[in-house]
């Protein structure tokens, strides 16, 4: 069981050549400024069943990946640029354009303290993910003497890197990851139960 949201973080994909994926390494959300607030995964993929003799003989499904909903405390300029591709000028300003490219993808780490377990994290990565919906940009007037503020939701979508097929990773550890881990094939196929790599990720 977990306790809480204890750290959000992302790497961004530096590179894709030669069906290999090389990431930064993993910056995490400064809680006072733009902390984890609530993060939703929600499964994405078709299924379908196929009939034989009136029943159902074969049930085929595809794994598409996920569509993240994260909630932080705030926006703030690094995550804009990092997450957004904004553009941050001398004077400290935020520029956002239409230059026709795609948002920058990462990998996107989601660490949960956990609750009387035997290491102190279960953290969850998802290896290919790309915001799809910009946060709103909200204001309202303060009622009273306490605050009550709206707070950003990125959505992100996580599917299936081009090389191996991986989505997610979850990772149960007591130290917060600084790096992104990738599997070889072999530890792949060996997970899945799969005599060859090839059989396990579908090439």
């Amino acid at each position: 069981m977990n306790k809480t949201i204890a750290k959000i973080g992302y790497a961004l994909i530096t590179s894709t050549a030669e069906e290999s994926y090389k990431y930064d390494p993993v910056t995490y959300l400064e809680t006072k400024t733009a902390g984890g607030r609530k993060v939703t995964a929600s499964p994405k993929g078709d299924s379908k069943d196929i009939y034989a003799d009136g029943v159902v003989a074969v049930s085929m499904n595809k794994n598409s990946g996920y569509e993240i909903d994260v909630e932080t405390l705030a926006i703030i300029d690094k995550v804009e640029k990092a997450w957004l591709g904004c553009g941050i000028m001398e004077d400290g300003s935020v520029i956002e354009i239409d230059d026709g490219k795609e948002l920058p993808r990462m990998a996107l780490v989601i660490a949960q303290e956990r609750y009387n377990a035997a290491t102190k994290y279960e953290v969850d990565v998802y290896y290919n993910a790309i915001v799809t919906t910009r946060p709103n940009r909200n204001g309202k007037t303060a009622e009273g003497s306490v605050a009550d503020p709206d707070f950003p939701t990125y959505k992100f979508t996580a599917t299936p890197r081009d090389d191996n097929k991986l989505i997610r990773q979850t990772f149960y550890v007591d130290t917060l990851p600084t790096t992104i881990k990738t599997p070889s094939a072999a530890e792949i196929a060996k997970a899945l139960g799969a005599e060859t790599a090839s059989d396990s990720i579908g090439s």
